[in-house]
């Protein structure tokens, strides 16, 4: 193959299966494959133990209360604690509640007895949604019970309500107004599996370079075209992979859009730069592809978990966070969100597509190591 002439590059990507599998249909594959996983919008029935100790009317009225909920379902009752427990830690329930002995005694001497839950707080959606929905089956009997006890010394039922409830919370979301989780992970999940599709493509694009012995810079006279030539390809693909990610979350899915699609579009285009400058770092720092495709995986593996979507920047670590910063999906992802969901305007709106402009200090690097000659 010629090593000069401007199709070069095009012919090369289609040419070989997996280039061609990255920058053609494993985009659209990840994309229907993620729309369909979350298909539903909603998490429903959730398997939940019991473990009844009491066997009474209100640990069964207790029971029921919790399988009704539309989140959860209760899939199995327990003799003893440490068999839920144990079936807590295979995974067959995301949930466990201890209803201890004494639970009716105590409730019909208006005292509080204490109900027990117990669920994996690593799964941070999961254990978020059984903890809010747990509160709210058991605060709905609770407040029966509680009416039911004032109505014999309040025989209003306004008058018994309100002492047994004095407060009444509402929890309303702004963004997210049904919980659509799939709007809420989805928006999340496609960038970071874009990332990733962006470091392999440009690593497995100079692997092959270098197997035909096509490398991207040779002099430094001609470096920066040489790399602009190497790269335009991908950057393009992805650019318009990523313009028909937001055509699928705004136009099909209908989701919110209220800030500014143009600014995402730019930031768009400044990330697949940002991916390839990275994915052109590791493999000019090895010179080999599955050293370079190692020091990928270990850099965009945490990137979802990373970008502050499902755990608050804020409460990360040093650590967490500075590994953070060298992620482009995370400034992309919060200028994402800026604009879809919150429609931010102003320095904070940019500010983020800043931290992508500086992912542009790596290209002079990325040219140096090129340049050299790889050690024999």
């Amino acid at each position: 193959m010629p090593s000069t002439g401007r199709a070069v590059e095009w012919r090369l990507i289609w040419c070989d299966p997996w280039l061609r599998a990255l920058t053609c249909w494993l985009p659209l594959l990840l994309c229907g494959w993620m729309t369909w996983l979350f298909s539903d919008g909603l998490i429903r029935e959730l398997p939940v133990g019991v473990s009844d100790q009491d066997h009474s009317a209100f640990s069964r009225q207790l029971s029921r209360a919790v399988d009704a909920h539309p989140a959860m379902q209760l899939r199995a009752q327990f003799n003893a604690v440490e068999q839920g427990t144990a079936a807590l830690r295979r995974g067959d329930v995301y949930a466990l509640v201890y209803i201890p002995a004494d639970f009716e005694k105590q409730v019909r001497l208006g005292r509080q007895p204490q109900i027990h839950v117990f669920f994996n707080a690593q799964m941070l959606l999961v254990g978020r949604l059984l903890s809010g929905s747990l509160q709210q089956s058991l605060g709905t009997v609770a407040a029966q019970w509680g009416v039911g006890h004032s109505l014999i010394t309040h025989p209003v039922p306004g008058a018994a309500l309100g002492d047994a409830v004095p407060l009444n919370n509402q929890l309303t979301s702004l963004f997210n107004n049904g919980g659509n989780y799939a709007q809420f992970l989805v928006s999340a999940l496609l960038p970071a599996l874009w990332q990733i599709l962006i470091l392999v493509a440009a690593i497995s694009l100079l692997a092959r370079r270098h197997q035909l012995g096509l490398e991207p810079c040779c002099r430094w006279s001609d470096a920066g075209w040489r790399l602009i030539r190497c790269f335009y390809p991908l950057w393009l693909l992805y650019s318009i992979w990523g313009a028909l990610m937001l055509l699928w979350f705004y136009a099909v899915q209908g989701w919110p859009q209220v800030g500014s699609l143009w600014l995402q579009l730019l930031a768009q285009g400044f990330m697949v730069l940002a991916c390839l400058a990275m994915g052109a770092l590791f493999f000019g720092v090895t010179r080999d592809g599955p050293r370079a495709m190692s020091l990928a995986a270990g850099y965009s593996a945490p990137a979802f978990a990373f970008m502050g979507v499902t755990f608050p920047v804020q409460n990360m670590d040093l650590l967490a966070r500075a590994w953070r910063s060298l992620l482009p999906v995370a400034h992309y992802t919060e200028l994402q969100i800026g604009q879809a969901s919150l429609g931010i305007t102003g320095f904070a709106a940019w500010l983020p597509l800043g931290y992508l402009l500086l992912f542009l200090l790596v290209w002079p690097l990325v040219m140096v190591l090129m340049c050299r000659r790889p050690h024999v």
